[in-house]
């Protein structure tokens, strides 16, 4: 097979950098592409048990598992960790900060929370008990463990304080409560 003759379509990139990270609307060529072969992206992500969640309003596209009731088996690509309470409220936690900050900072570009803000925010939702300094120890571990799974929010969770563009609306998408 002569490798040095092979060209791949832009469609290919495309593909490839969804399986990897979200598409913004700021990068306006991979953008477009997406947006014109929006169908055969759809497909294709179908066809590996995947969906593509395009949100023109907020200019971002990623993939993510298809859920679908009744079916015995679904390719996945990624396997399910389940989360700590702490992790899952932190997230919720997070998803709520997110969404107030949009509403009363409409023009603002960032919100930046320290490490003490965030334990603060969740350590009002744990339940009372004598030990506040393994409680803290806990929420910090949640914090550790979402950094560790590689989410591009957890990331920001695990340094010194949370940066999060009102840009990028990946922080607004709902979890799905039911499974928490």
């Amino acid at each position: 097979m002569n490798t040095t003759s092979l060209e791949f379509s832009d469609l290919s990139f495309i593909l490839v950098r969804l399986l990897r990270e979200p598409i913004y609307r700021e990068d306006k060529e991979a953008w477009e592409t997406l947006r014109t072969q929006q169908e055969k992206v759809r497909h294709y992500f179908h066809q590996i048990g995947q969906e593509l969640v395009l949100d023109e309003a907020e200019g971002y596209a990623f993939v993510r598992q298809l859920e679908c009731d009744g079916v015995d088996r679904i390719p996945r690509l990624t396997q399910r960790r389940p989360l700590t309470y702490q992790a899952t409220l932190l997230l919720a936690c997070l998803r709520e900060e997110f969404c107030r900050f949009d509403t009363t900072a409409p023009d603002a570009i960032r919100l930046v929370k320290t490490r003490g803000e965030l334990q603060n925010l969740v350590a009002a939702f744990l339940p009372e008990t004598t030990n506040q300094v393994r409680d803290l120890g806990k929420v910090d571990t949640a914090i550790q463990k979402l950094s560790d799974m590689g989410s591009r929010i957890a990331r920001a969770v695990a340094s010194a304080s949370v940066v999060y563009s009102a840009a990028s609306g990946l922080g607004r998408q709902k979890p799905p409560f039911g499974s928490l």
